[in-house]
């Protein structure tokens, strides 16, 4: 995968990572006089962990400074293949792996079918652009799975910009 931008605008040193959110529970001990207080120990739960996102899908990076900034991930596992541009338009990571696992659950594309298992999940926006997408795929016959879901979502955000350049 490829970021820009990589270096941060800031002070111009180079992403030292992706800032992403975890939740967990920090313990508390009940000590004998009925107070309590923390015990010292946070359970964190790996399984919720994600990638913070602007409005715009841009995923924020932080420098060794401390510097954030919003960075376009682009995604090179079909380009590498084919000498095509990675995509510049990402699908969110957890849109992502909703949209795959809502396609596994429901055995096909038609958002009709499909949404009915996350569409509690999502933002009115999130689910629109969903609906747009799932609706996209099937009106053209396509498919996608883990190896292409990003740049057939690029394709599908091409097309519309096609659609309001015409």
């Amino acid at each position: 995968m490829h970021f820009e931008p990589l270096n941060c605008p800031k002070c111009g040193k180079p992403a030292r990572g992706i800032l992403e959110t975890l939740s967990g529970v920090a313990e508390l001990h009940l000590n004998e006089d009925g107070t309590i207080e923390y015990s010292g120990a946070t359970e964190v739960f790996w399984d919720e962990q994600k990638t913070v996102l602007n409005d715009a899908g841009q995923v924020a990076m932080l420098c060794r400074d401390g510097h954030e900034w919003f960075a376009v991930r682009s995604d090179t596992t079909d380009s590498a293949n084919t000498g095509l541009q990675p995509p510049t338009v990402v699908l969110p990571r957890h849109l992502e792996l909703l949209l795959l696992e809502t396609t596994s659950l429901a055995g096909t594309y038609a958002p009709e079918e499909a949404l009915c298992y996350i569409e509690e999940r999502l933002t009115v926006q999130e689910f629109d652009d969903l609906y747009g997408y799932l609706t996209w795929v099937v009106e053209h016959s396509l498919t996608f799975g883990h190896g292409n879901i990003q740049s057939r979502y690029a394709e599908y955000r091409a097309s519309l910009r096609e659609v309001v350049q015409a």
